[in-house]
């Protein structure tokens, strides 16, 4: 009866966990991020190239985030989209930094106001030259005592909004396979014909 409901009990953790991300087991992979990161050229805006499934942005397309500098060293985030099944225009404004000023890109951002376990998390730079692409990974673990499990979500950004270099998106993909991630998680995001 005990295994039973043990086994239960992970069934309903993993099928909400892959509500909300991609869920994995083990740890978070330890994944290497931008070194000598500059925040001051990161901000402005990106648009969202492709991503992994993210409960967050079900309905989700024409995907934008915009980030400023702000005087206490912190990022302001406001990320704009539009859900195609409401209709509507979505946002939400949150806050970033570096915990760690070491390792500036490895971020936290948090969304005052927002409900549950999407109201804060991490926001690490994996890669980006600032001018075309950036690409973006974020990690959290669960620990159950018996089996350890993570929820991952990464997002592949652009300056312009829907381009990419197929070279470019070749060399993101192998990042991720160093990592035994498969980059088949990565989904398109719409950006034609968008309103915002």
């Amino acid at each position: 009866m005990m295994k039973t409901g043990l086994l239960g009990l992970l069934f309903f953790v993993m099928l909400g966990m892959s509500a909300a991300q991609v869920p994995g087991r083990g740890e978070c992979p330890d994944i290497q991020v931008q070194p000598n990161f500059k925040k001051e050229k990161y901000v402005g805006t990106w648009y969202e190239y492709e991503r992994f499934f993210a409960a967050f942005e079900l309905g989700g397309i024409c995907g934008q985030a915009n980030y400023t500098a702000k005087p206490d060293g912190h990022i302001r985030v406001l990320n704009i989209g539009f859900n195609e099944w409401t209709k509507k225009v979505t946002s939400a404004e949150g806050d970033a930094y570096a915990p760690d000023p070491s390792v500036p890109a490895k971020l936290v951002v948090s969304f005052p106001g927002v409900p549950g376990p999407f109201a804060k998390g991490n926001y690490w730079v994996v890669s980006t030259d600032y001018d075309s692409y950036a690409v973006v990974w974020s990690c959290s673990a669960i620990d159950l005592k018996i089996i350890d499990l993570h929820g991952a979500i990464a997002w592949i950004l652009t300056r312009k909004r829907g381009v990419l270099d197929e070279d470019r998106k070749t060399k993101i993909y192998d990042i991720f396979k160093s990592y035994d991630i498969d980059p088949s998680y990565f989904k398109k995001v719409e950006q034609d014909n968008c309103p915002n």
